[in-house]
């Protein structure tokens, strides 16, 4: 499974929303998907994830994040 790191700024509801309906959506099919997301949360919050390609691919490009994980 790919590693991505999922990033939305909190201000943006309508992402932040997307963001978590789809951790709900493919938790359980996720090799690591954290409890609860990283960040400050008062303005940006993301998710360290092994996730199948097809739960990516569900994404807008936007919300993936380059990092140390997703290249790990």
């Amino acid at each position: 499974m790919p590693r991505a790191t999922v990033l939305v700024e909190t201000d943006h509801e309508d992402e932040w929303q997307l963001a978590q309906n789809w951790i709900e959506r493919w938790r359980y099919k996720m090799a690591v998907c954290p409890d609860e997301p990283k960040g400050c949360l008062c303005c940006v919050a993301f998710w360290d994830v092994d996730a199948p390609q097809e739960a990516l691919d569900e994404l807008p490009e936007h919300l993936l994040a380059v990092s140390e994980w997703s290249r790990g």
